[in-house]
């Protein structure tokens, strides 16, 4: 009996160590407050870490950190923080999801996971990617910075004399080209020069040299006209004199003219209204418009409106008339030449002729 007490006592000896051992075991593997051996996050070992420990390091080894991203191009210098490009990994969730592993469950799934790190680690890895939605703000503010339109050579005609705005050349930022070097750039990269393409403009100044071509002249007669009709035809024809008139440009006599009053300089003639003759102001402005659109018929460009009177006219033959009233009927026309056409006007009290200056070459 004393025998079998001893091997008793023996046993529970051994089994209150082995508990006790497994209990020490158990709280020190199980029971701590730091990140459990065997977990990282993107590669970074979190491991025996606090969870502010492991935040303070994620942020101290992350490669793009303060890093900026330089753009250039030119005389433009540009940088951006990653932030500013969509870069913003959620280092806190990734913290509090690998202190959570080996928290859950019974003590012995516990246990049993806590183990298990140590041949099977566990990797968390978060969303270090760029953002496409920053990226096109970026993009946005470079084209609004460095983009713009090819600018046309300008030809002014003062009486007579040719004075010529150079042409602007314009530039595009291509669009696809940065974003696909932004959305792969990495951390101390080298400048990233912007690629822009220059835009050439469709007409340039020297084009502008072979403008010398008359391919359009018509005059009529207006000498016996009242003295109110000679003035509105003389005003008229300098209204309308060096106007210049650009490629696929289209033309309005009545715009371009203006006004028909007192007012704006116009007097008392002749008119016709509704096929009978009688006065009103700006009589006369008819057979400018006439004798442009004969000069016009002469230089092939494209006739878009044109009315004849509503009575014979006698100064041009029949069907050659083209009458003009503000809001109702208007002369109107489209250069159809490539290049710009001049309208050279003069009325000496006698005739008034228009001539289409242009390059003849030029003619689409």
């Amino acid at each position: 009996m004393k025998k079998f007490i001893a091997v008793l006592l023996s046993i529970l000896v051994v089994m209150s160590f082995t508990v006790g051992f497994l209990y020490v075991e158990y709280d020190k593997t199980v029971n701590k407050d730091t990140i459990y051996n065997g977990i990282s996050i993107n590669d970074v070992d979190v491991s025996g870490l606090t969870k502010s420990e492991a935040l303070e390091k994620l942020k101290n080894t992350d490669p793009y950190g303060d890093n900026t991203v330089e753009l250039v191009y030119g005389d433009y210098d540009f940088n951006y923080n990653f932030k500013d490009l969509g870069y913003n990994p959620d280092y806190e969730y990734a913290v509090n999801e690998a202190y959570q592993i080996g928290r859950e469950g019974n003590p012995v799934d516990r246990y049993k996971e806590i183990i298990e790190l140590k041949t099977s680690p566990k990797k968390i890895m978060v969303d270090k990617s760029l953002k496409e939605e920053n990226i096109n703000n970026i993009i946005s503010y470079l084209n609004e910075v460095i983009s713009k339109p090819a600018v046309d050579a300008k030809l002014n005609v003062d009486h007579g004399n040719r004075t010529i705005t150079p042409e602007e050349i314009g530039y595009s930022v291509d669009n696809e080209a940065i974003k696909s070097k932004l959305m792969h750039v990495l951390p101390n990269s080298s400048p990233i020069t912007i690629p822009v393409h220059e835009i050439q403009a469709n007409l340039v100044a020297s084009q502008y040299d072979t403008i010398e071509d008359n391919v359009g002249t018509y005059s009529t007669n207006y000498s016996t006209s009242i003295p109110g009709r000679k003035h509105n035809i003389k005003l008229s024809s300098e209204i309308i004199n060096d106007t210049v008139v650009m490629p696929g440009e289209e033309f309005s006599f009545n715009k371009t003219i203006g006004e028909i009053s007192i007012k704006s300089g116009f007097k008392e003639a002749t008119i016709i209204i509704n096929g009978e003759f009688d006065q009103g102001v700006g009589g006369g402005v008819c057979q400018v418009s006439t004798t442009l659109y004969n000069a016009l018929l002469q230089a092939g460009v494209q006739i878009v409106e044109r009315h004849p009177h509503s009575k014979p006219v006698h100064y041009v033959p029949e069907g050659k008339d083209a009458a003009v009233a503000i809001g109702v009927k208007d002369l109107r026309f489209k250069n159809n030449y490539s290049l710009p056409i001049i309208i050279e006007s003069t009325a000496d009290g006698n005739n008034i002729t228009f001539s289409i200056i242009a390059d003849r070459e030029s003619k689409i």
